[in-house]
């Protein structure tokens, strides 16, 4: 436990440090991103020898960190990673898919451990194993994480260099612009897509299977939460979802498209086949994370009983607070209503990561709040088009049910579980992603506009705003109601 002036001279060394970084907003999440999810991602990138040895990446983040609910970057390790992977994939096309490949091992087996843990009792397991496994667990996260911002300056450097190949062909069927969109075709499902497409075979059987439906949801109970602190699906509600998912595919369209080029550069093809894994890799990273977290609930709760914790309080507190309160030290549960408001930072500067909440903290909000007044964001056009509309920001699936024809939908990103309400959008907003994201490939299958990348919309908005929509030039602005 710091004391007051522990904590002030704690973060006047941070300032210090601070001012001297090329900050750059990198996206802005919402508080269901716990303090403990935030700490992952933060600790994911610690130790070059570390970081290259998880991703085959020979680099690492110098600078990060998470101000309230607002991560950035260092604009200048941002540059280099970029350069490094030109490099990389100039030297050898099948690095892309190599690092991809490699990840995906990684999340594949945080997924056999977390169902490993599933159906075990751990009452009476030892509170040193139940440390060594929760250790264990950690690692498992931090491999699987490690590629989370890795593979969004990938997505730009694969866009790039696609197009400017494509560009060189003599002989294209369509126009270059074409050619590329057809390409973004994920190329497996991820977690969530095949859920969703069990279901659906589900929906069109006779009878409703009872039996079917528990063995559904002893796979896909997590597939709604999508966060550390969502609650999984319940019986009753997967039976209202058949339904649904019965009329989703009676008046499903066919959108097949041509995702083949035939090409002799070969460069070209294994770019390609990256692409399409990226595009997979992108929502199948994070769909593992929130399901092992889930999968791994009994080991989680076992360990919250021992600590005089809820399963709810858990994800606000970092995984050495944990590791210290195993080992007997107690938890501050002070701390959360704090961080449950966002009332904290977390700084990665080199291989030290350092946590400022309370005392001292409002000094370094103060450069966040000044973001708040823009009335005017840039971001990437997926699809062209201007509209104007009543901003709503869906957070969770539960801001779903306020969405009307023509609303303009901000959100951090979307999801499978967006699309069945894109189709009567007046336009797409998010804060992340690029032109393979979720989000800009429905936007091109409906038509509608739609602007990714634009970091902090959701911030900068709020529900009932009347937003102009410039997907031609990739322009959200705040209009006069």
């Amino acid at each position: 436990m710091y004391n007051k002036k522990e904590v002030i001279d704690m973060m006047v060394k941070l300032s210090n440090k601070d001012k001297k970084v090329d900050w750059e907003l990198f996206i802005a999440r919402h508080q269901e991103y716990s303090p403990a999810f935030a700490y992952l991602i933060t600790a994911s990138l610690t130790s070059k020898s570390w970081f290259s040895k998880t991703t085959g990446i020979n680099f690492s983040f110098r600078f990060f960190k998470r101000v309230g609910d607002e991560y950035y970057w260092s604009v200048s390790d941002y540059k280099k990673l970029i350069r490094l992977l030109e490099k990389s994939g100039d030297s050898n096309p099948e690095f892309y898919i190599d690092i991809i490949k490699r990840s995906e091992g990684f999340c594949e087996e945080l997924i056999e451990w977390a169902l490993q843990m599933r159906r075990k009792d751990f009452s009476n397991t030892p509170n040193k194993k139940l440390l060594r496994l929760f250790e264990d667990y950690w690692e498992h996260l931090r491999k699987a994480a490690a590629f989370m911002l890795v593979k969004h300056n990938l997505n730009r450097v694969l866009e790039r260099r696609i197009k400017a190949k494509i560009n060189q062909l003599k002989e294209l069927k369509s126009d270059s612009s074409e050619v590329f969109d057809n390409l973004l075709s994920p190329a497996k499902e991820t977690l969530i897509t095949k859920g969703r497409r069990e279901l659906s075979d589900l929906a069109f059987q006779k009878k409703i299977n009872q039996k079917a439906i528990d063995k559904w949801l002893q796979k896909y109970d997590w597939i709604e939460a999508f966060t550390w602190l969502g609650k999984p699906l319940q019986k009753t509600e997967v039976i209202k979802k058949l339904t649904q998912s019965k009329e989703e595919k009676n008046t499903k369209e066919n959108t097949a498209k041509d995702n083949h080029i035939v090409t002799d550069d070969q460069s070209l093809l294994v770019e390609i086949e990256a692409l399409q894994y990226l595009l997979y890799f992108h929502t199948f990273e994070i769909e593992c994370l929130f399901a092992a977290h889930y999968w791994a609930r009994n080991l989680l709760q076992e360990i919250c009983s021992r600590l005089d914790i809820t399963f709810q309080e858990y994800p606000y507190f970092t995984y050495p607070e944990i590791i210290n309160a195993l080992n007997g030290k107690p938890l501050d549960k002070t701390k959360i209503m704090k961080r449950k408001n966002n009332h904290y930072a977390i700084y990665l500067f080199h291989d030290e990561i350092s946590i400022i909440e309370g005392d001292g903290l409002k000094r370094l909000m103060r450069s966040v709040d000044k973001m708040k007044k823009k009335t005017e964001l840039r971001g990437r056009t997926a699809f062209l088009g201007k509209v104007k509309g009543y901003a709503i920001i869906v957070k969770s699936i539960n801001d779903f049910s306020r969405l009307k024809k023509g609303d303009i939908l901000i959100a951090t990103m979307t999801t499978v579980d967006f699309t069945p309400y894109l189709k009567t959008v007046g336009a797409i907003v998010t804060n992340e992603g690029g032109i393979t994201s979720h989000a800009a490939i429905m936007s091109r299958e409906f038509q509608i506009p739609c602007i990714v990348g634009t970091h902090e919309a959701t911030k900068i908005f709020k529900d009932g705003d009347l937003v102009e929509v410039d997907a031609n030039t990739g322009i959200v602005r705040l209009l006069t109601n």
